[in-house]
């Protein structure tokens, strides 16, 4: 972009500063089918509502503590169940587009994150004594 290869880590960084997403389309218009609906002013922050916790808790009380993808129940072990966004937008909480997951099928959807042996093991545990693996 914009010479990027050829400029040191400054110059880089003066380029990045001043970056105009208008400007960045514009100039390479033919690398994509269609623009992004939303501009830099209208997009919205990836972030979690303020009421995350209370609609996280209710979509797994709604399942009943199961996991949606394996079916592991985890009434004991509530802290294993996480709440998924399937768009991977963390403020679209409708609740088509949420899912209950363990830990377990949780990371397999998002593969940065990490899960400690000992709770792979408890969940993997949990599926044997469910008759589920």
């Amino acid at each position: 972009y914009n010479g990027a290869e050829e400029m040191n880590h400054w110059q880089t960084r003066e380029l990045r500063d001043s970056f105009d997403i208008g400007d960045f389309f514009e100039e390479y218009s033919t690398y994509f089918k269609e623009k992004p609906k939303d501009t830099c002013e209208t997009i919205k922050i990836n972030n979690y509502t303020d009421d995350w916790d209370v609609i996280s808790k209710k979509k797994r009380v709604r399942e009943d503590w199961g996991c949606e993808n394996c079916g592991v129940n985890l009434q004991r072990f509530k802290s294993y169940l996480q709440t998924h966004h399937q768009n991977e937008k963390k403020y679209d909480n409708r609740l088509d587009n949420l899912e209950a997951l363990c830990l377990i099928c949780h990371a397999e959807k998002h593969p940065h994150m990490t899960i400690p042996n000992e709770s792979k093991k408890l969940i993997i545990k949990e599926r044997k004594r469910q008759g589920l693996a």
